[in-house]
């Protein structure tokens, strides 16, 4: 797959904003255009299962993984709770990919980022595109349970619908399913070929031939197998009051304690570790969804439904009940 292009040379340094964002380092790049980079990112959505998809491409031969899933190195300013990264360390995640592998990474938040878009596009306008996508409600809940399990979130779920247009734009669940707009972008930025939208239903559905087929989109082997049973990233809810704030400074990347751990434990004793804490202060069970609420946030997407269906040339009856 060529990643090279004249493209790639070009600088911006427009919309500058912290230190670790590519349009205030993209300067710089040029150094780095002839360094093995990514091939394939998977832009988001979070909460649609890119965690069981970053890992189970791992499992194809010709498919290298960025050791760090999220490095959001692209956006123009990182979501909060992530380390920020800059060329040296970002370019460093693909310095053991072999040159004829798919290297690739997977920074959620890329979706809903003009900038990434650009500047990935800037980057490397060859590159392939996956999008990751769900039912906008289901989607919604389970972001909302995700920032409750790290007590970052202290309010209702009914209480952060009704806000959602004037919370802080990581936290509102109902615009962050409104996945149209941006996936046009990057059908415009990239072409239509160079992007591909797996729904979460097709992996729960037929993983098999949801996988082959993105293994047929990047041109790769189809007929590698892999295991792609949905696992990672489901929802877990606080074992008790303070049990989500605790876990979240056990476990959280900006944590003193993680930092530490990191350092001084090996990576396998360090998973065992998270698996213990993981039991000891969240729970698995989290409650369904009031109905109310699920027939308030139906409505609301009814229209975003509609404009998908016409955008992928797929019935999504499913994500209107």
């Amino acid at each position: 797959m060529s990643r090279r292009s004249p493209a790639r040379d070009r600088v911006r340094n427009d919309n500058c904003h912290g230190a670790a964002s590519p349009t205030r380092c993209y300067g710089r790049l040029w150094r780095y255009v002839t360094r093995r980079g990514p091939d394939l990112f998977i832009v988001g959505a979070p909460k649609c299962g890119t965690t069981s998809l970053y890992r189970t491409l791992r499992g194809h031969p010709q498919l290298y993984a960025s050791p760090r899933k999220e490095p959001h190195f692209f956006c123009d300013v990182p979501p909060p709770h992530f380390r920020p990264m800059g060329p040296d360390a970002y370019f460093a995640l693909f310095a053991d990919a072999p040159v004829s592998s798919v290297a690739y990474e997977a920074s959620t938040n890329y979706i809903y980022s003009a900038a990434a878009c650009g500047s990935i596009r800037d980057y490397s306008p060859s590159s392939r595109i996956l999008v990751a996508l769900r039912d906008p409600a289901d989607r919604a809940y389970s972001e909302y349970w995700h920032f409750r399990r790290y007590g970052l979130e202290p309010l209702s779920f009914e209480e952060c619908v009704a806000a959602d247009g004037e919370r802080e734009v990581s936290r509102r669940y109902v615009e962050r399913g409104l996945y149209a707009c941006h996936l046009e972008r990057y059908r415009e930025a990239f072409g239509e070929d160079r992007v591909h939208v797996l729904l979460l239903d097709d992996l729960r559905r037929d993983a098999a031939n949801a996988y082959a087929e993105v293994f047929r989109f990047l041109g790769v082997g189809a007929d590698c197998h892999v295991d792609g049973a949905i696992r990672h990233g489901r929802g877990w809810a606080p074992r008790w009051p303070g049990a989500g704030a605790a876990y979240g400074r056990l476990v959280s990347d900006r944590s003193p304690v993680a930092r530490v751990a990191r350092k001084v434990m090996p990576r396998p004793v360090r998973r065992v570790s998270r698996g213990v804490v993981s039991a000891l202060f969240t729970d698995a069970r989290v409650p369904p969804m009031a109905p109310d609420t699920r027939a308030l946030l139906c409505h609301a997407y009814a229209a975003e439904i509609s404009r998908l269906e016409s955008i992928l040339g797929r019935d999504l009856t499913p994500w209107r009940t």
